[in-house]
């Protein structure tokens, strides 16, 4: 409502991305929608990389107690060096997400052959790819920005640390 009334904001096309801890309040706003209070504050999440606590399954329960449906695009990763116990928990979040069968859910997933911290730009890459409609929608919002053909500072990070690992690899400085 204070952004709508600030700025030009169109509310069926807010979204909400987080990493790490940081993915936990976009997975909370998810589950808080109460369909008898209108659609959901956000349109889409990214919850990229994040831990699963009981909380979090708890939410998830509260909110298909309370409602047939998810209407919203939600984007989940997770980076595959993490080790097995977020393995586990973030399989087991998705596989209750699609055993709800929500019908308004869309729901993409992707684990990336990476550690914690790679795994935040191509998880928010994605996550923007499927809430803004892939490429085109990326290009459009790029538009707006004024940032068409220059380098995303997101991108431009991964590829300085990708360079930096090939060099370590190759024996490099």
């Amino acid at each position: 409502p204070h952004l709508e009334s600030t700025y030009a904001v169109d509310p069926a096309r807010r979204y909400l991305l987080g990493h790490s801890p940081g993915a936990l309040p976009s997975w909370y706003a998810a589950f808080r929608h109460d369909p008898d209070a209108g659609p959901p504050l956000f349109a889409g999440v990214v919850a990229a990389d994040n831990g699963y606590s009981e909380r979090l399954f708890t939410y998830e329960r509260w909110h298909h107690e309370r409602a047939a449906d998810l209407p919203m695009k939600i984007f989940a990763s997770h980076a595959d060096f993490n080790g097995a116990v977020q393995h586990v928990t973030f399989d087991a979040m998705i596989e209750r997400l699609r055993g709800r069968q929500h019908p308004g859910l869309t729901l993409e997933t992707e684990v990336f052959e990476t550690d914690h911290g790679g795994a935040v730009a191509p998880s928010y890459e994605h996550g923007l790819a499927l809430l803004l409609g892939g490429d085109d929608g990326i290009n459009r919002l790029l538009d707006r920005l004024g940032r068409r053909g220059k380098p995303l500072l997101l991108r431009g990070a991964v590829d300085a640390r990708r360079g930096r690992e090939a060099d370590d690899l190759a024996g490099g400085a």
